[in-house]
């Protein structure tokens, strides 16, 4: 932990933009890890929650007008898309809020929110709304694990870090396959 800290300290001024790099495209555990080094005196707890947060807002935002943007040009490039769009749009009127205000929790989440919501007539005010609830709920609580908990959640996450995350992206892999299946008609009926 010693060289972590050396390292921090002498590269602070990089370490909260690249946070917010890291939020922008990843969901993994380093919110937790950068609350530990906060906790430690490292580095400010509210420049991490901050950057990490500011970080995801943009990310997914990114992500959500990249599918807007591009989604025609990509349903015409590949036809597949003209089956998986009605089924994304089914699954995200039924269960849209939710997904966008959790997806950034089990690894790979993140991959399946915003872009293919942003390929579907979701109204991105909803999207912009629930992202910055979204990114509250991720970044908040990660900090707040690392910072209250230091060095034992450090340990945990040594420990069972790895099982939790496989058991969460298996928990999100069947409610998408459930969910998909269950939209099977309204992608053949909307054609």
């Amino acid at each position: 932990m010693d060289s972590i800290l050396a390292f921090v300290d002498r590269w602070e001024t990089w370490v909260y933009p690249a946070l917010a790099l890291y939020a922008a495209v990843k969901s993994g555990l380093l919110p937790v890890f950068a609350g530990v080094l906060a906790a430690a005196g490292a580095l400010d707890v509210a420049l991490v929650f901050s950057a990490l947060f500011a970080g995801t807002v943009v990310g997914e935002e990114a992500k959500f007008w990249l599918g807007r943007r591009f989604g025609v040009p990509l349903r015409a490039r590949w036809r597949w898309l003209d089956n998986a769009i009605p089924r994304v749009e089914a699954i995200t009127s039924r269960w849209g809020r939710g997904w966008v205000l959790f997806y950034r929790w089990p690894k790979g989440g993140r991959t399946l929110g915003a872009l293919p919501i942003g390929l579907t007539a979701w109204p991105w005010r909803r999207f912009a709304v629930l992202n910055v609830l979204g990114a509250l709920l991720w970044a908040g609580p990660l900090v707040a694990i690392g910072y209250g908990g230091g060095p034992v959640v450090l340990s945990l996450l040594e420990r069972y870090g790895g099982a939790a995350t496989a058991a969460l992206l298996a928990i999100m892999v069947v409610l998408i396959w459930r969910a998909w299946r269950r939209t099977a008609g309204v992608a053949e009926s909307g054609r």
